[in-house]
């Protein structure tokens, strides 16, 4: 179950007026079943997918969940959804050989039919010095050595918007995120993660590039940051995390890149929906942020 809180800047949910009618809005840190309420027939949504795991040995960035947000999906009164959050994907081990990070888990909503589920893609895998960038929602940065098996950035993944959706990448390219960032060659800094809002920066020289910002929204009557692309490792400078968060989940969004001799490259911010950093010279990189859902009625 979500947790239940009054107060407009918790968790949980809570109204808020809107003319003659109160919105009503529910938050899902974890995966929970949602019955739809007397009389409320349409829904408006924010659904964030897990972000990707940063590469390690001078890895790039890991890429943000799919970001959808939108308006007038359609439910029935009474009937059961499913929403289901998307966890952060695991850091793999460290080592001369550190492999590509991981893709996160895929977030959606899911009920009875006629309903078609709605699903944001999982953050792509920041790519390493020995493994390609993976896509998804918004793709992961290439790893540094930029070599050609390796070296070619993740892409943000296709997706079928619906009616009433307003995810700017949906509208601009039928998107639910941007790419990321290229590595910079010999020079090893990786390229940072894409994010909601952007793609990945390229590693330039020594320093890793940044992950893309997460997108704004005052969705749930706070302004709040979701999905950030995660900072790429280097041997010189590691690039910044993508900026998310709010008063809703405050903190950092993407993790930073790391250089030898630093641990691992930072962790996503959880239910931000942000990918981890790339770990510096032999380190793993940084787990992705969980993702979230948040669901408005009016009444």
């Amino acid at each position: 179950m979500p947790l239940i809180s009054a107060l407009a800047f918790s968790l949980g949910t809570y109204g808020f007026g809107k003319g003659s009618k109160e919105a009503v809005v529910t938050t899902f840190l974890n995966t929970a079943s949602f019955t739809v309420p007397a009389g409320v027939k349409q829904l408006e949504y924010l659904v964030v997918a897990g972000g990707g795991s940063g590469g390690g040995d001078m890895g790039g960035g890991g890429g943000a969940g799919g970001y959808r947000i939108g308006t007038g999906l359609a439910v029935v009164p009474g009937a059961s959804m499913t929403m289901t959050v998307g966890g952060g994907a695991a850091a793999n081990n460290p080592g001369s050989s550190a492999p590509a990070g991981n893709q996160g888990t895929d977030s959606s909503i899911e009920g009875p039919s006629p309903f078609a589920t709605l699903t944001s893609d999982g953050g792509g895998a920041g790519g390493s010095n020995q493994g390609a960038a993976g896509n998804g929602g918004s793709g992961g940065g290439s790893g540094g050595k930029g070599a050609p098996s390796t070296g070619a950035v993740g892409q943000a993944t296709a997706i079928t918007p619906i009616t009433g959706e307003t995810t700017p990448s949906a509208i601009e390219s039928n998107k639910s995120g941007f790419d990321g960032g290229l590595g910079s060659g010999v020079n090893y800094a990786g390229g940072g993660g894409g994010g909601a809002a952007g793609a990945g920066t390229a590693g330039s020289g020594t320093t890793g590039g940044d992950g893309g910002d997460g997108l704004a929204t005052t969705f749930q009557g706070a302004s709040e940051k979701f999905a950030a692309g995660g900072g790429a490792g280097s041997s010189g400078t590691g690039g910044s995390g993508g900026a998310a968060g709010g008063i809703l989940t405050p903190g950092p969004g993407g993790g930073n890149g790391t250089v030898a001799p630093s641990p691992a490259g930072g962790n996503g911010a959880e239910n931000t929906g942000s990918g981890g950093g790339g770990g510096g010279s032999h380190t793993k990189g940084g787990t992705g942020g969980k993702g979230i859902i948040i669901i408005k009625h009016f009444i």
